[in-house]
């Protein structure tokens, strides 16, 4: 799947670069490709599936050899990027979790549109090609847990210690914050 959306994005991009080429001239990189990875920590932490370690950390080397192939064929206007968001309160994060790593969400994860807060502003300040974007790093994803201890063991800001979901408003039976009126899961 990132292989061919990114394919369909170089092509975009430079049928983009050739209309606007004739207007006005530019160095560096003008567009920009973000893959969605592990940051180089987060991965050796993560208890998901090796399949889903697997691939996300492969986008790491997607990136370096796509950036670099793009760079020999002339298309250094194009930049590739790793996106890290961390842990975001979805379905993929809290689908399968059980109490225990649901009270350590209280310390390290985040509702979506809190870590788009901090991460929107640098995507759109990048420049260049080879930026890696992550929303936490080791020292703040440990200060977090280590102030946090008390969430982890007795629950916290999002879950109890049972594991369910105390903060959000209308969840759905992941626990994911309903953004919407309706559910999803009903269709």
């Amino acid at each position: 799947g990132s292989l061919l959306c990114c394919r369909a994005a170089v092509q975009l991009m430079r049928q983009q670069h050739e209309r606007q080429q004739q207007q006005q001239q530019r160095q560096g990189a003008r567009y920009h490709i973000f893959n969605c990875g592990f940051s180089r920590w987060g991965a050796s932490l993560s208890k998901s599936a090796c399949t889903h370690k697997a691939t996300k950390m492969a986008l790491t080397q997607l990136n370096t050899s796509l950036a670099q192939e793009l760079a020999e064929a002339g298309l250094g206007y194009i930049g590739v990027h790793n996106l890290s968001p961390g842990m975001v309160l979805t379905d993929l994060l809290l689908r399968d979790a059980n109490p225990v790593a649901r009270r350590f969400f209280n310390t390290l994860a985040e509702e979506p549109e809190t870590v788009a807060a901090v991460i929107v502003p640098r995507i759109r300040a990048v420049q260049g090609t080879g930026s890696s974007i992550e929303y936490l790093n080791p020292a703040s994803a440990l200060a977090r847990v280590l102030g946090g201890l008390p969430q982890i063991v007795n629950g916290g800001r999002f879950f109890d210690k049972q594991g369910n979901r105390v903060a959000g408003g209308r969840t759905n039976s992941a626990g994911v914050r309903l953004l919407y009126d309706f559910d999803a899961e009903q269709y």
